[in-house]
């Protein structure tokens, strides 16, 4: 389990992943000032996060889960399709939020006496580097999504995409060329350290939106009956594992139902031959034939199989390797009509 579930709020379930833990160990060996202030920056954070959310939500976006993370959070939207208008709105509510915060933390701080005082100075310092550090218009900080958003008016989303990534690696070898300067002026090398981590981020970030995009133009128009792959047999739950284990040497997926309900074996799972199918098998998700691909790519890539129904009758399984086959066909199709086309 990588995620401990933490509460629900506005209907959005808030999970922290579990290498925060390490952290709040990390900070406690250093006294109760150290996880005071680490507290204050987990819930800088998790402001900023809610503050995508709600403005999404009163968009009709659907917010899957808020997940805070040592280095940050992110709120998991279900739509990868997301109007520019909207994605500008969407990405500037956390920074300005975090802002408000440090205006807010700025002013009580000028009221408050010691020890009060330096708490509010350290939260206006968090919020407002939050703040202006996620204005910086390249991925994966909003600064980005709204250069991308602004720029998708007149722009294709790729061409949008690609540009915003081309300004993102401008800016890191800015970073980096001002990193080695300063480090050789300082003699201090963990200014360099920690901006070659920001500048593998960004760098990694921006490739991570690239592909998305490219992906986001593939599938647009495809619906979820267009990634199925048929290559699966339905056994009765309560059949032995080693009737099904025939088929999974054949590279079928052995699916078994109860009710309304389909799972898949697991191999994971499996521990003898005399289990039942029910027993090694997890739930798949089900989605309509005509739902749209470009809304369940994010699923698929999660849990890894995604069951395809028209009516109550499955009809076939989308998979990673499945969505990949019609990516290939896709983009072989493209070579094709290229091809013709210069002919």
């Amino acid at each position: 389990m990588e995620e401990i579930k933490l509460f629900k709020i506005f209907g959005i379930d808030v999970n922290l992943h579990v290498s925060f833990i390490f952290l709040i160990f990390l900070f406690a060996i250093f006294g109760v000032v150290a996880l005071i202030f680490l507290f204050l920056l987990f819930a800088s954070v998790f402001l900023h996060e809610l503050a995508h959310s709600i403005v999404g939500k009163n968009n009709r976006l659907h917010i899957n889960k808020i997940l805070l993370l040592p280095l940050g959070g992110l709120s998991e939207i279900k739509e990868n399709e997301i109007p520019a208008k909207i994605e500008v709105k969407v990405a500037l509510a956390g920074p300005i939020f975090n802002l408000f915060i440090a205006f807010l933390a700025a002013a009580f701080s000028t009221l408050s006496s010691y020890p009060f005082n330096l708490i509010f100075q350290y939260l206006f310092t968090v919020n407002l580097i939050l703040g202006i550090f996620n204005l910086l218009p390249a991925f994966p900080f909003d600064g980005g999504k709204v250069f991308r958003g602004i720029l998708s008016t007149k722009l294709s989303f790729i061409d949008a995409t690609n540009l915003t990534k081309k300004l993102g690696d401008f800016l890191i070898v800015m970073v980096f060329v001002v990193s080695i300067i300063w480090s050789l002026v300082s003699k201090d090398l963990s200014i360099l350290v920690w901006n070659l981590l920001i500048i593998i981020m960004v760098y990694e970030a921006g490739n991570y939106e690239i592909e998305a995009a490219n992906l986001r133009l593939e599938v647009s128009g495809l619906k979820a009956k267009d990634a199925i792959e048929k290559n699966f047999v339905v056994l009765d739950k309560d059949e032995d594992v080693e009737k099904a284990l025939k088929f999974i040497r054949k590279h079928i997926y052995v699916v078994s139902k109860n009710k309304d309900l389909f799972y898949v074996l697991d191999l994971n799972s499996l521990k003898n031959k005399q289990q039942r199918i029910e027993e090694a098998s997890k739930q798949i998700p089900l989605v309509n034939e005509n739902e749209r691909l470009i809304d369940i790519v994010q699923d698929i890539k999660e849990v890894g199989v995604i069951g395809v129904v028209k009516g109550n009758k499955l009809i076939g399984l989308i998979t990673p390797l499945s969505l990949k086959i019609l990516m290939l066909k896709k983009k072989e199709e493209k070579g094709n009509k290229n091809k013709r086309f210069e002919k």
